[in-house]
């Protein structure tokens, strides 16, 4: 770990993004709760971390988030985004490109911001990113879950990009049970609540030995991560394969789903990303042997 003074949260700290030195203790911070994380392994393997951002530093961010979209003219029963960070087709972030392709951003943005890098549009958001862009942290969180058997002894897989989005959900949008894309290598989800939000609109949890399509989306449900502020909430897709009583070969899935059905609270508000590789769905079996019974449904992201 780099030697620099460590962070304490709450503390009266300036972000001054051309210090290298504050920067360093955000990764530090960050890094240093990754370390001391530990497993929940109800029924398949992930991660919960609270406080996972100094705090002053989760507080702007947080508030940067809100000037992304028009929150209030947000119709019910929808689901908006904005990219704030995309490597998986180039060397840079491209997300502000992102943006514009998709038409995502607040309309209200002046337009020479609108074209502008994300690093200087956002630069609290830009600064959040590259924590997942560090290699003392990446390493960390990479050999956590190939030390939890989620990959089993097969090849680990190669990052080759992150795609990070800001993603805002309002009542009484669903989104079906299903497992993780087959591209996406780590999802990592960070909750944007502020206190006293129904914590109920976390990401709900799954049985991972059965197909998404045959699960219930309310009866089969085990479990329900809390929405709370500060919270991050990460989990992989699986290499695992195991053999039924007849010799059917079958493939852990990480099935979860979302919903906002809140009466007490109308944005369910997050940042949601991803570790990605560029494999084909062939190249993917042939190296991880992930063949089996799985239905194209399972993919879904």
């Amino acid at each position: 770990m780099d030697n620099t003074t460590t962070f304490t949260p709450g503390s009266n700290w300036d972000f001054d993004f051309n210090s290298t030195n504050k920067e360093n203790n955000i990764v530090d911070f960050a890094r240093e709760k990754m370390s001391k994380a530990t497993f929940t392994r109800d029924l398949w393997e992930c991660l919960c971390v609270e406080n996972f951002l100094p705090e002053e530093f989760y507080n702007k961010f947080d508030k940067e988030t809100m000037s992304l979209l028009n929150h209030d003219k947000i119709q019910n029963n929808a689901r908006r985004r904005v990219c704030i960070y995309d490597t998986r087709n180039s060397d840079k972030d491209v997300s502000m490109e992102t943006n514009t392709r998709k038409n995502w951003l607040n309309k209200d943005w002046p337009s020479t911001r609108r074209t502008d890098t994300a690093e200087n549009a956002m630069p609290y958001s830009h600064k959040f990113c590259k924590i997942f862009e560090d290699k003392v942290f990446r390493d960390i969180l990479l050999a956590k879950f190939k030390n939890s058997g989620r990959c089993g002894d097969r090849p680990q897989p190669k990052i080759t990009g992150t795609y990070a989005t800001y993603d805002v959900q309002t009542p009484p949008f669903k989104y079906k049970v299903h497992g993780e894309a087959g591209q996406k290598i780590l999802s990592i989800l960070v909750y944007l609540a502020t206190k006293g939000d129904d914590e109920s609109l976390g990401t709900r949890i799954y049985p991972g030995h059965t197909v998404p399509d045959r699960l219930d989306f309310d009866k089969d449900c085990v479990k329900i991560i809390p929405y709370r502020p500060n919270s991050i909430f990460l989990f992989s897709r699986t290499n695992d394969i195991w053999h039924d009583s007849d010799g059917v070969k079958h493939r852990k899935i990480s099935n979860h789903a979302m919903q906002n059905n809140s009466t007490k609270t109308r944005l369910r508000r997050s940042i949601q990303l991803f570790y990605m590789e560029d494999l084909s769905a062939e190249e993917r079996s042939k190296i991880y042997n992930t063949g089996g019974v799985i239905t194209p449904s399972a993919a879904h992201s």
